[in-house]
């Protein structure tokens, strides 16, 4: 708090800022002047037409090359990341399978007797 009140004391409380003389009654001729000026600039500009065929194609067909940029990058995106977990998760379900069914094989081989067996042969027959 006393640092602030040093800092009044130094400055005083006056405005310090000023405006140019003459600067309000000058200032709106200078900005017709200015209004003017653009005005001009803008009707020769549209007089003169800036946009070319080539660059009116490219208008058009940017929209598509980008649209087909970003349905490659999500197609390549998916063949790199998902296939690959796919590819992997089909392996585990099919040795997973395999190995079921190995298991199954042996409990019933295990089960059977000989006798069992002719029997199973003759009635395939």
């Amino acid at each position: 708090m006393e640092e602030h009140s040093n800092i009044l004391e130094k400055l005083g409380k006056e405005n310090h800022f000023r405006v140019p003389e003459n600067y309000f009654e000058d200032f709106s001729a200078k900005m017709e002047k200015r209004l003017d000026e653009t005005s001009v600039q803008n009707t020769q500009a549209k007089d003169q037409p800036k946009v070319t065929l080539q660059s009116n194609i490219w208008i058009r067909i940017r929209p598509i090359l980008y649209v087909a940029a970003m349905i490659i990058f999500l197609y390549g995106i998916t063949y790199v990341v998902i296939q690959p977990k796919v590819k992997e998760s089909q392996m585990q379900e099919m040795q997973a399978s395999t190995e079921e069914m190995d298991d199954l094989q042996q409990y019933l081989y295990d089960d059977l007797d000989t006798e069992d067996m002719y029997e199973m042969l003759s009635m395939n027959n």
